[in-house]
């Protein structure tokens, strides 16, 4: 069911609710360029998987931050009960909730911290430091002149919280002793804290840890973004699939189905969002009669998509120029196109005007 989820949200989006629900939908642009945020250009759907994993975060963390918990200590007792959710073994029999508790723990271990406040935490099963896969291995085992430690105290100078250099150094070599010099020790009573670092209350939750999942899958360079603020939804939907290419243009429908014309249905030139928006002579009329009073022929032509002109009517046109004012401007030819093209209705420019 997770599997099939994703696909009738897509089919719902550039589907909708149709009679013929068996006709598989036209796809322009792909999922995960939906699924980024808003400032990245996509529409900030979130993408279920990484809910999925978001939740499953949220359920790890639980067992470690409230590890008294009956649920907590059933999953201890069962899958590790000799060690810590940070070191329990993989090759366990595990059920498939234990498999993908595992399957996400290293998202886990990357965004938390532990709080040094008491020193009570476990210096081998608990992710204190970066170096806490490698403690056992960096242990100098032929070493006589000190005990094994068990907790981080064990590491400080009695009743202070300083660092004893020459018995870290002895145990686990200079390397390790730098590495604990750099972390922080809180003043104060009372237990260490386990923290969750990308939320300022420490807390991991569900949205905190679908947040983290999203930012890392991000794109490195997001697309330019135009503002679309005070914009009616049905517009701001229409203008995101212009920006992003996604609008079923003749030629674009021609080049997926050959057989549907890729003229346009005015003049019969090729019909790309350049010439539908701007460069028809009935796209033309309609600038020149709006309030913006826009002559196109001055606008800058570029070779992929239109944001080049949309950006040269805002720093340039009149003060109507709003960027309301222009994606109202062009969803209503693209509503007057869809109208001659599949109903025969011929829009007049009052009526768009």
């Amino acid at each position: 069911m997770s599997g099939q989820t994703p696909t009738i949200v897509r089919t719902f989006w550039w589907h909708g609710i149709q009679k013929d629900q068996h006709k598989k939908p036209m796809h322009y642009r792909s999922w995960d360029a939906i699924c980024k945020t808003k400032n990245e250009g996509g529409l900030g759907i979130r993408k279920l998987e990484l809910v999925n994993k978001g939740m499953l975060i949220n359920t790890a963390w639980r067992l470690v931050y409230d590890s008294n918990s009956i649920v907590a200590k059933i999953i201890k007792a069962k899958y590790f009960t000799y060690a810590s959710l940070w070191t329990a073994p993989t090759y366990v029999p595990k059920s498939t909730f234990w498999a993908l508790i595992l399957s996400i723990r290293h998202h886990l271990e990357k965004h938390v911290t532990i709080q040094l406040i008491e020193g009570n935490t476990s210096i081998w099963n608990q992710p204190w430091c970066p170096m806490l896969k490698d403690m056992h291995n960096l242990l100098n085992l032929e070493q006589t002149n000190y005990q094994i430690p068990d907790k981080i105290s064990d590491l400080w100078m009695t009743n202070t919280k300083e660092w004893v250099a020459c018995k870290i150094t002895t145990l686990f070599g200079q390397q390790t002793l730098d590495v604990l010099l750099q972390i922080p020790l809180i003043p104060g009573d009372g237990p260490d804290i386990l923290c969750w670092k990308p939320a300022s209350s420490v807390i991991c939750s569900s949205k905190s840890a679908y947040r983290v999942l999203a930012t890392e899958e991000a794109a490195n360079n997001p697309p330019a973004c135009i503002p679309v603020q005070s914009i009616q939804q049905r517009v701001k939907t229409f203008a995101w699939r212009l920006l992003r290419l996604a609008l079923g243009t003749a030629s674009r429908v021609h080049k997926k189905i050959p057989s549907i014309h890729e003229a346009c249905s005015r003049c019969g030139n090729i019909e790309d969002e350049k010439h539908l928006f701007f460069e028809c002579s009935f796209a033309r009329a309609i600038w020149f009669a709006s309030s913006i009073g826009l002559k196109v022929d001055a606008l800058p032509s570029s070779e992929r998509g239109l944001h080049i002109q949309i950006a040269t009517i805002l720093q340039q046109g009149p003060s109507q120029a709003t960027t309301g004012m222009i994606f109202s401007i062009m969803w209503c030819l693209w509503k007057a196109r869809n109208d001659l093209r599949f109903n025969n209705l011929n829009w007049s420019i009052d009526s768009v005007t």
